[in-house]
């Protein structure tokens, strides 16, 4: 029986040493309610709710009443007037870590004894500089690091092997070389507003990276080279890079799951290193002031969202999209490219003439000014198509009756719209019923086992 008493005592130890910490969550307002912590809970050292410490009450700059405590599930610091986290060296570990605008905080002194944490989230804090004082920290998950205008090194985490999402936005950080030691990033990878000029230092974590790539408002990055063994990713966002002039790097990239968007990148003129990519979710092209032509994305042939295609002044040439198939596609815009005449390609004929597809055709040069306009090319366009593939009508023009004639295919159905782009009947029979049509210009979509055809009828 003595194993048996041991276990229990062992047990009600643990058990009496937690519950001399608070029942639930708890703020500590003001220096006095911290220096009360340890004078209240002396024997709390497992915290398993939330801390919250806000100057709610008084100031606060030092955190030695809370220099028990050995792990917390969650630690919020906010609007302190600390300077570093002396009081806190026996804390080895916290769930989700927040520190949010304390803005005399100038490092992480205090936390040389923490080890991990699942979250760490540092937000707006503008006097830190340095994230000294957290080299021991081997074990991390979500590391966020926004909006701390003086913080220039990540000296902190050189010991980081693995996380799951990496954040660095709108610090000063112009090196990833204290990064070296990072194997894997997971799920999210995202670098914004930062003066850096490539991403080398992140090789290793990179090497099977299939999440979410956000490169946004790096105004001197001019390398990406670093991505050349991706082969697929969820999304990729490369937007307001000023620097860049090419994609070199995503010559390996097949697919994005979900958005794939390019914007505001006014050195970029095509998209010859993205060759190999055959999917996308959404394609997304916006607002780069130099591109040219889409070429470089002919091997796209699926997009299973929407298509946008907007607002960029010289594109002149989208051929490369010729092979995108518009079936299960949600939605097509091409708008304001001002230079863009030409968008008669069977991708667009296909999805102008598909009623379950919106699209938006305007602000473009003419020719490629609305759906009308591009209608009409795609029906002009596509004559030859209708003669290899023997399709007629007679007689044409016509009043109550019109019969289609297919000599080398058999007709699936036919879809007939007016000159406008409304969808106005849909029949799947070789005499079609035409009495009832207002007169004037229609086109008619053909469906056949052997292709598409366009035929032109005239109501009388």
């Amino acid at each position: 029986m003595k194993p048996l008493l041991i276990g229990l005592s062992l047990t009600m130890v643990h058990f009496l040493a937690s519950a001399q910490c608070p029942s639930g969550s708890i703020v500590l307002g003001s220096q006095a309610d911290i220096d009360n912590f340890s004078v209240n809970f002396p024997n709390c050292t497992d915290f398993n709710a939330t801390i919250l410490i806000d100057e709610i009450e008084g100031p606060v700059n030092n955190l030695a009443g809370l220099s028990n405590l050995n792990s917390i599930s969650s630690l919020s610091i906010q609007y302190t007037h600390l300077e570093n986290f002396t009081g806190l060296e026996n804390l080895s570990q916290i769930n989700e870590f927040r520190l949010f605008r304390n803005d005399q905080l100038q490092n992480f002194t205090g936390l040389e004894g923490l080890s991990e944490v699942l979250s760490f989230n540092v937000l707006q804090n503008d006097g830190l500089a340095t994230t000294a004082g957290l080299q021991n920290l081997t074990n991390m998950g979500y590391l966020n690091l926004y909006a701390n205008e003086q913080l220039s090194d990540l000296v902190g985490f050189s010991n980081i092997t693995n996380l799951a999402s990496l954040r660095i936005v709108g610090n000063n950080i112009s090196s990833l070389s204290e990064l070296t030691n990072l194997n894997t990033i997971l799920d999210e990878l995202y670098i914004s507003g930062e003066p850096l000029t490539d991403l080398n230092h992140l090789a290793q974590s990179v090497q099977d990276f299939s999440g979410s790539l956000y490169l946004v408002n790096n105004a001197i990055l001019e390398d990406v080279t670093v991505f050349s063994s991706l082969t697929s990713l969820d999304k990729l966002i490369i937007v307001g890079s000023e620097n860049l002039s090419d994609f070199t790097g995503f010559e390996n990239l097949g697919s994005v799951t979900g958005l794939f968007r390019i914007g505001f990148n006014p050195e970029i003129s095509d998209f010859t290193s993205f060759s190999s990519l055959n999917s996308v979710g959404s394609l997304d092209i916006y607002e780069n002031e130099n591109l040219l032509s889409l070429n470089g994305l002919e091997s796209l042939t699926q997009v299973s969202q929407s298509v946008y295609l907007m607002d960029n002044p010289l594109l002149s040439d989208i051929a490369a999209v010729e092979n995108v198939a518009a079936q299960g596609l949600q939605q097509l815009v091409i708008a304001r490219n001002t230079s863009l005449s030409v968008c008669d390609y069977d991708f667009v004929c296909n999805v102008i003439f598909d009623p379950d597809i919106p699209e938006e055709i305007q602000g473009n040069a003419n020719g490629c000014n609305s759906v009308l306009q591009v209608a009409a090319r795609c029906i002009l366009g596509s004559q030859d198509q209708s003669l290899d593939l023997e399709l007629s009508l007679w007689p044409n023009p016509a009043k109550d009756y019109v019969y289609l004639q297919s000599l080398n295919s058999t007709v699936d159905k036919v879809m007939i719209y007016t000159l406008g782009g409304a969808l106005v009947d849909e029949v799947s029979s070789d005499r079609i019923d035409i009495s009832n049509y207002a007169q004037g210009l229609y086109f008619l979509t053909v469906f056949t086992d052997q292709g598409i055809g366009q035929l032109q009828l005239i109501k009388q």
